[in-house]
């Protein structure tokens, strides 16, 4: 591949990868919408965990990713059944 191609490759992933990314940012906040969410938060005078967060709002949470000594630890909110 010339270097113009190897550009353009380039590029195309990066816009690729932007355009993925916002799709799940945009995904994640229609579902902290609907679930109402964002209202509990709001009412919280401080940040909370995510434990916090969803006993406020009747969920429970489930660790779905955990990495030793990794900063960030995913979780995914379950509505209480």
């Amino acid at each position: 591949m010339n270097a113009k191609s190897e550009h353009k490759k380039t590029e195309f992933s990066k816009r690729l990868t932007a355009i993925l990314n916002h799709g799940a940012l945009n995904l994640a906040m229609a579902i902290g919408y609907r679930s109402r969410l964002f209202d509990v938060m709001d009412e919280f005078e401080s940040p909370k965990t995510a434990s916090a967060i969803a006993a406020e709002a009747g969920f429970k949470t489930v660790q779905v990713l955990k990495i030793p000594d990794d900063p960030f630890n995913l979780h995914f909110l379950c509505r209480k059944t």
